[in-house]
């Protein structure tokens, strides 16, 4: 290991390609376990939402039934007709104390059934002023109090003939000092034995804004509640009060580029007033930041893991390679393999032997074609050597031995000496055609 780097590469290249891979399928998963997780938990934020849409929404409708009912209450309509005739500058109902005796029980009977319901007003266009209900502060109790102007927006509301009923939301209590926000169903009392019916008075039902705070009971610690009306934020639960601070919290949340923040709202046509839930998801952010941190845990076990099965693996599967190395660097041969590369000259040493090898096969070759010249040459020098015996004088001797064999017993080996005489002129004679 520490005299090749070869092996180095493959356990490298190796571990890249698992942590890589690692990588990307750790991402893919937790990308879509983080999809499947906001997925789900916006549209719980859109349950819950609809769930207090639903319960604001059903008060209201109860607040403005309440209203209904009393307007259309014929003892309420005849009070009502008593205090059209009244000509005193006074409130009539100060002075009529059993008729507003009356008046309270009815109305303190609505309020028993409805535990949201903080008050009940009933009042006319001279400001003739009773309630059932919270306390309201004695300037309403007598004419000319300090708001005349806000009888006269509620007049003008119903002579325009736009609705039926009027629903409103006061920042303040409009009857009490300092009082704070309340939501107002509105409906008018009419004379209907007069065609056409003739308005006598009003009846408010008055709900406090904090009473909607039961609705969002069910919210996270997280979550915030808002309730707009109007262009203006009148309500909020579990969260900042001042518009310009939300407004800066929605601002964050559609340039936050971690979805780590959750908006849902919806739009009341009925009432124009716009509900909205938003929160900051701590527990997906530290998710995020706990995955990372596994995840780097993992990447760095993964490649401890690697490294120890990469060395056992690599340094068995390139035994060969090794042992062919160390061959071509304890390589001595002749003057024609002294151009050999060494391992290590290069950084790549599979690239260094793969020419080293082909070096050795170039040399090896012109080292055979050198030898197979010598051997060549060594043959040619013996039969150049023995073409030299076969000289004029030798064939004579030949001769005279078989003239001399012809007179004794051995003649009949003359004729196998004389085919052997003659293979060996036609070997001569071939040779010095070939050479």
């Amino acid at each position: 290991m520490q005299k090749y780097r070869f092996q180095k590469h493959i356990i490298i290249q190796n571990i890249i390609i698992v942590v890589v891979v690692i990588v990307l399928l750790t991402t893919a998963a937790f990308g879509y376990i983080c999809w499947n997780y906001i997925q789900s938990y916006q549209e719980q934020q859109e349950f819950q939402l609809s769930g207090i849409n639903s319960q604001i929404d059903t008060t209201l409708g109860l607040a403005d039934e309440i209203a209904l009912q009393l307007a259309a209450n014929q003892v309420v309509i005849e009070s009502f007709k008593k205090v059209e005739k009244y000509e005193g500058s006074s409130n009539y109902f100060v002075n009529d104390t059993d008729l507003d005796y009356q008046l309270k029980q009815y109305m303190m009977s609505y309020m028993l059934k409805k535990n949201s319901i903080a008050r009940i007003c009933l009042f006319d266009d001279r400001q003739n002023f009773t309630f059932a209900g919270s306390m309201v502060d004695y300037g309403y109790l007598q004419k000319n109090c300090p708001d005349q102007e806000y009888f006269s927006e509620i007049a003008e509301y119903f002579s325009s003939g736009t609705d039926a009923r009027m629903f409103r939301i006061d920042s303040k209590d409009p009857y009490v000092k300092d009082g704070s926000t309340v939501v107002s169903m509105i409906r008018e009392i009419k004379d209907y034995d007069l065609l056409p019916s003739k308005r006598l008075g009003y009846v408010q039902v008055q709900i406090p804004i904090e009473n909607f705070s039961k609705f969002c009971e069910g919210l996270g610690s997280e979550q915030e509640f808002l309730l707009f009306y109007d262009g203006g934020l009148m309500f909020s639960y579990n969260g900042e009060k001042d518009q310009n601070q939300i407004c800066r919290s929605i601002e964050r949340l559609r340039n936050n580029p971690f979805k780590n923040i959750f908006y849902s709202d919806v739009y009341m046509e009925e009432f124009d007033i716009t509900l909205a839930v938003f929160s900051q998801n701590i527990r997906l952010l530290n998710s995020v930041i706990t995955v990372f941190i596994w995840l780097a845990l993992l990447v760095v076990c993964v490649i401890s893991i690697i490294w120890m099965g990469q060395m056992k693996v690599i340094r068995k599967t390139t035994e060969p390679i090794v042992r062919l190395c160390d061959m071509v660097e304890s390589l001595k041969a002749d003057e024609n393999l002294k151009e050999i590369p060494l391992i290590a000259e290069e950084g790549d040493e599979l690239r260094t032997l793969n020419k080293a090898f082909d070096s050795v096969v170039r040399n090896l070759k012109l080292s055979m074609e050198k030898m197979m010249v010598s051997q060549v040459n060594e043959i040619r020098s013996q039969m150049l050597a023995l073409q030299a015996q076969m000289n004029p004088h030798s064939i004579h001797n030949i001769l005279t031995i078989i003239s001399a064999m012809s007179d004794t017993d051995e003649r009949k080996k003359i004729p196998e000496i004389c085919g052997k005489l003659s293979d060996m002129i036609r070997y001569n004679t071939d040779y010095e055609d070939n050479y």
